[in-house]
């Protein structure tokens, strides 16, 4: 009996470990939190450029071990994609976590099954499910601060149970990367839009 309690606690481990949720961070600039994902084994960290909000710093996160923050360097950066990739200098947190695959832009189709991964509050690390409803192209949008952003495709989804959206990693059925949550519309409560993988991938180049 003993054995059997101690197989199921190791199993229990090891699914918790390897969790999908453990590759999702959380993103803490002053008061200001967001979430990011872990998109490599060279500790990178994709979140919202307006979540770091022109720090050149942050501190970062994870579920496994919520409780201990690492310090993470801006290493690129796109105002007008809303997009900031971290580097995590301290790389003993890269145990028991897998970095997010990308889905393939051309594979998204219209009602595809999605969820995303967020903060909100206290909420932390909250699922919110939906589908694409639009696939919207050459899209311009501004916040606040009016600086004009542009996107070559931008994910709209159709949420149900939305939850802390920024930087927050939208996945397929399969669990890889469609694209990365950026704002949300206040006359739509159920609409959020998400930076493509296509626009990912562009910004990841070179970097």
């Amino acid at each position: 009996m003993k054995r059997v309690l101690f197989i199921l606690i190791l199993f229990s481990f090891a699914l918790f470990a390897n969790s999908i949720d453990n590759s999702i961070a959380l993103v803490v600039n002053d008061s200001k939190i967001g979430s990011g994902v872990l998109i490599s084994k060279d500790a990178e960290v994709l979140t919202n450029f307006h979540v770091i909000d022109g720090k050149k710093r942050v501190k970062v996160a994870f579920k496994d071990n919520a409780t201990n923050f690492y310090e993470a360097r801006v290493i690129k950066v796109d105002k007008k994609k809303d997009l900031a990739l971290l580097k995590i200098e301290n790389k003993t947190f890269l145990k028991n976590k897998k970095p997010i695959e990308f889905a393939s832009m051309s594979k998204l189709n219209l009602d595809d099954k999605i969820y995303y991964i967020g903060h909100q509050n206290e909420n932390l690390w909250q699922k919110s499910n939906g589908y694409i409803y639009q696939i919207l192209k050459e899209y311009k949008w501004k916040f606040e601060d009016s600086f004009e952003h542009k996107l070559s495709y931008i994910l709209e989804l159709k949420i149900v149970g939305k939850e802390g959206i920024s930087g927050a990693p939208v996945l397929t059925q399969k669990d890889l990367l469609a694209g990365l949550v950026s704002f949300d519309n206040p006359k739509k409560s159920d609409m959020v839009y998400a930076i493509s993988i296509y626009d990912i991938k562009m910004f990841l180049k070179n970097r």
